[in-house]
């Protein structure tokens, strides 16, 4: 870090010289004490000076630069980066008082020295060459994302997965091109179904949006297809609740519907969605 931080500012330097920085070190008893020694022109001495110590600061000290989002999870905060000062750190908060990541028009103020003591995860960071350990730099401003679709066991399992991939394929063809990862869906079978994971790439700061440009495509697909069926509690089959709760005459199913919404047993004295006591 030391040595790179001299190289670049002593560029023009080195190749009139040919002397390039080094660094010698000395030990203490209360640690390691690190001298980087560099050729400079004796009429700029304090600008170098600075420039250097400024890089090495940033490498050392600064993991994020404005315009990254970062998450605290030690304090539940997400958040864009919109100053790194000397004491404090200013964020643009994400999510907090709706659901998902979208901004909100909050600025939280942390400490840096809070900061330094906890775990922080940055979403969108550069890749740098000294620590490169993904094949492209394009690859670290994506992250993989999911959304859960659950679908009944006589369900045609590779109709719904053509239909979620085609989807995911569909809205993030950019980052699909940019990245060269395509979505797959992964599953887990519970007692009310199956549930259809899709994973795919997605923008760290547009996540929420491709979410729901994608679930909107699925439930529109779902819906129309004849082999794939929404699997939900107690009455399983979304499709198949609603044929039977439309039947003419079927006052019975009829009594398990409440004004929420939501299908209950027919035996059920209370709605499973709201508590609310159902009318007979």
């Amino acid at each position: 870090v030391l040595i790179k931080s001299a190289e670049e500012v002593t560029e023009d330097i080195i190749e009139k010289t040919g002397q390039h920085p080094y660094v010698r070190g000395e030990s203490y008893s209360s640690g390691v004490t690190l001298r980087l020694r560099y050729m400079t022109l004796a009429t700029d001495r304090p600008r170098i000076a600075y420039e250097i110590n400024k890089r090495i600061f940033a490498r050392l000290f600064q993991p994020y630069k404005a315009g990254d989002r970062i998450s605290i999870p030690a304090w539940g905060i997400v958040g864009d980066v919109v100053d790194f000062g000397p004491m404090f750190t200013t964020l643009h908060q994400v999510g907090g008082s709706v659901g998902t990541e979208d901004p909100v028009n909050r600025t939280i103020t942390i400490p840096n020295s809070v900061l330094q003591g906890t775990w922080v995860i940055n979403y969108t960071p550069e890749i740098r060459d000294e620590a490169a350990f993904l094949p492209t730099s394009e690859a670290r401003s994506y992250l993989l994302d999911e959304t859960v679709w659950r679908i009944t066991f006589d369900s045609d399992w590779e109709e719904a997965e053509k239909i979620m991939i085609e989807a995911a394929e569909d809205v993030t063809a950019d980052i699909i091109k940019a990245t060269g990862k395509k979505p797959y869906v992964r599953s887990d079978v519970y007692d009310y179904g199956v549930y259809m994971r899709l994973r795919y790439m997605t923008l760290a700061t547009d996540r929420p949006r491709v979410m729901h440009e994608i679930n909107k495509k699925i439930f529109e697909k779902i819906s129309e297809s004849k082999r794939v069926d929404f699997a939900i509690p107690y009455i399983y089959s979304y499709k198949r609740g609603l044929d039977f709760i439309s039947r003419p005459g079927n006052s019975e199913s009829a009594s398990s519907a409440c004004q929420c919404g939501a299908l209950n047993p027919p035996t059920a004295s209370f709605c499973s969605n709201c508590g609310k006591k159902l009318k007979r």
